[in-house]
């Protein structure tokens, strides 16, 4: 390593004061810059999340609901089927006996 005299030491002390001077505000401002971009891409994650459950929460209830009306339907016609069962078999009915 080399060794600088005392008056070089100096100059080269204010060239880097003088730098610093011009470098400090730009570098401030990048910092400020990138800082403003953390946020908004932060911001707009945040919105596509909540659009992202908002449409998964509506799939959900439309699966929901269909399931639903498919048991309903299933339960109709499970009904019905015992319905009809119920009535085969019985005859001609009550008409029928009279009339003889």
């Amino acid at each position: 390593m080399m060794t600088l005299a005392p008056s070089n030491k100096q100059r080269y002390e204010k060239i880097a004061r003088l730098f610093d001077e011009v470098a400090d505000p730009l570098l401030a401002k990048d910092e400020e810059e990138a800082e403003k971009a953390r946020a908004a891409a932060e911001a707009e994650a945040a919105e596509a999340r909540k659009v992202a459950e908002a449409k998964a929460k509506a799939a959900a209830e439309e699966l929901l609901a269909e399931e639903e009306k498919e048991k309903q339907q299933a339960s109709t016609k499970a009904g019905k089927a015992k319905q009809s069962k119920g009535k085969k078999g019985k005859g001609k009915g009550k008409r029928w006996r009279a009339e003889r």
